[in-house]
């Protein structure tokens, strides 16, 4: 049995190429009690704009933005400290959901387009509260960075994004198995798990089959604690994208399920 993809997680985006949404706009957010609004200018699959607070004390602040599918990846600069928070962009592009990651775990915020804007191929210069230019630069330093060489193993190194780590580039992997913990289910169950094959575009609602085991080639989020079981009860708990790729699946059919974050993604090849 099919079933949409989960749009919590980055999904195929990391193996197959995917044109980005047009997320350009002014959008109005809500954090717990907090309000006020966003505005996002867009270059392909890069953002860049300013996080208006309605409250009268707090300035405005930059934010970074970077597209994956259906996920977005969203940076908030304040003072010092750096806040993120993981997207789900909803089917019709309204609508922003999603939880903040590290310090910021658990922390809702949602976004509700106000005004959409022109995809621009240029980025215009980011205004702030007060009219005046906000300096961007160190943002897109971070964002257009990559690391194409190889680690000491001979493997990609870790691409990183506003100090993020990314899923594994296009190509690597052959399929992503996928969890998402369900909270308030009536039917007592606690996660959904199931599989995206790359080489098909399916999503399957089993247990991933894998007759000859599977190497581990990324994790994400890669700091999320995880496990994995097969059909025979076997678990293994990894607390990282490390110690995951370190050993590994055997023969089996494999689910995984997240410990310490809403949803995962194991890439296999």
């Amino acid at each position: 049995m099919l079933k949409p993809v989960f749009a919590t997680l980055i999904l195929a985006s990391a193996c197959i190429a995917q044109d980005a949404p047009n997320i350009a706009g002014r959008w109005s957010f809500t954090q717990g009690g907090a309000n006020g609004t966003i505005m996002l200018r867009q270059n392909g699959t890069e953002l860049s704009g300013t996080w208006h607070s309605s409250a009268e004390a707090e300035p405005d602040t930059l934010v970074a933005a970077k597209v994956y599918g259906n996920t977005v990846l969203l940076s908030r600069a304040v003072d010092s400290q750096q806040q993120t928070y993981i997207l789900t962009l909803s089917a019709d592009g309204k609508r922003l959901d999603g939880f903040g990651q590290g310090s910021l775990n658990h922390a809702h915020l949602i976004m509700v387009l106000v005004a959409a804007a022109p995809k621009s191929s240029s980025q215009p210069a980011t205004v702030g509260q007060q009219g005046k230019p906000l300096d961007v630069s160190h943002f897109s330093q971070q964002q257009q960075a990559s690391h194409p060489a190889l680690d000491a193993a001979g493997k990609p190194k870790k691409q990183t994004w506003m100090g993020i780590g990314l899923p594994p580039p296009r190509g690597t992997c052959s399929w992503i198995i996928q969890s998402v913990a369900l909270h308030g289910a009536k039917s007592g169950k606690k996660y959904s798990s199931y599989y995206y094959e790359v080489s098909t575009a399916r999503t399957v609602e089993v247990p991933l089959r894998l007759p000859a085991g599977g190497e581990i080639v990324g994790v994400f989020p890669d700091d999320c604690v995880f496990a994995v079981q097969d059909q025979s009860g076997h678990s293994f708990t990894f607390r990282n994208e490390r110690e995951a790729q370190a050993r590994g699946l055997g023969p089996g059919m494999w689910s995984v399920y997240p410990l310490k974050c809403s949803g995962i993604d194991v890439f296999v090849k």
